[in-house]
């Protein structure tokens, strides 16, 4: 069961995330110890950890996780 639908506002869309969103994510805040320090794992030191964190979103869509990109237009 796939529950991670896309929203869509004028502003802003919510959507799945793609294995292409590693480098957006790894270079604009994966990597910022503010960013990163309310959640649940470490800053990622190297694009790799990004990709695996994303691998392992992507494999728990099938599993029914809810999981957003947040994408400002």
């Amino acid at each position: 069961m796939d529950n991670t639908k896309i929203l869509e506002t004028e502003r802003l869309i919510l959507r799945k995330f793609t294995i292409n969103d590693a480098e957006a994510m790894f270079n604009n805040w994966a990597t910022d110890q503010n960013t990163t320090k309310y959640l649940n794992w470490n800053p990622h030191e190297n694009i790799e950890e990004t990709k695996a964190f994303i691998n392992t979103k992507l494999s728990k869509y099938e599993d029914g996780l809810y999981s957003w990109v947040m994408v400002i237009i």
